[in-house]
């Protein structure tokens, strides 16, 4: 019996969208882990391989296997791929406030683009990815993470700027509906990972619905959380 793999990798981005943990206000800054995963992997590997190294080294010659020596290299090796796991775990981070998104490893590296910045937008199905000039593009995970932030911020840029979309730049005469089209990703993303807020807040699900046209409706911004919350 063969097992149904087309079906597990299909159920994956709605398995981990349903695991996401939503933030109870749309414009909240927020700041992203995968510890858990990451620990869950890392620390029982480590633990397993330094008790295997442990005991080869340990035993007498007449129990030790003839390929001891193997496996402790193995195992060695195993241990150094749980401590990647590991450290990814203590510093893989990812975020977002008002200002920009960001992604960091430290100290390997830390990338950030301000909204202010963006020079294109794209949509991959399961992320948004953001560009900016000779900076990295940042991809935003919305399968993995609340990225309803994101999604506001950049569609109040569409609403004061131009950019590329996807491939297609303004100047392109598809640019017009590709650019609606992202305002509608963006919006309708918003919308998803907070309709019950927008549905008791009717304020705001009307500036919702402007910027997804594009329009102003109130002359002051939504107001912003008062502390910023990690999760």
């Amino acid at each position: 019996m063969s097992l149904p793999v087309g079906a597990f990798t299909a159920a994956a981005p709605g398995i981990q969208r349903r695991l996401r943990k939503i933030s109870k206000y749309p414009r909240e800054p927020r700041v992203f882990s995968q510890a858990k995963i990451w620990f869950a992997f890392g620390w029982p590997g480590l633990i397993v391989m330094a008790i295997t190294v442990i005991a080869l080294a340990t035993a007498d010659e007449a129990s030790r296997p003839d390929d001891a020596t193997l496996g402790i290299i193995c195992c060695s090796g195993l241990m150094v791929f749980c401590s990647w796991f590991l450290w990814m775990g203590y510093k893989r981070r990812f975020g977002v406030d008002n200002q920009k998104v960001w992604s960091s490893f430290a100290p390997v590296f830390y990338r950030e683009i301000y909204f202010s910045e963006i020079t294109r937008v794209t949509f991959a199905g399961v992320s948004f990815g953001v560009f900016a000039c000779n900076k990295r593009p940042l991809a935003l995970g919305i399968n993995r993470f609340d990225y309803t932030l994101a999604c506001l911020r950049i569609l109040e840029e569409m609403r004061v700027r131009c950019f590329t979309v996807g491939k297609i730049e303004p100047h392109d005469p598809r640019w017009p509906e590709s650019w609606q089209e992202m305002r509608n990703r963006l919006a309708v993303e918003a919308y998803r990972n907070h309709q019950n807020y927008y549905d008791s807040h009717p304020a705001e699900l009307q500036e919702l619905n402007a910027l997804a046209v594009g329009r102003f409706v109130t002359p002051n911004p939504v107001p912003q959380p008062p502390t910023q919350k990690g999760y």
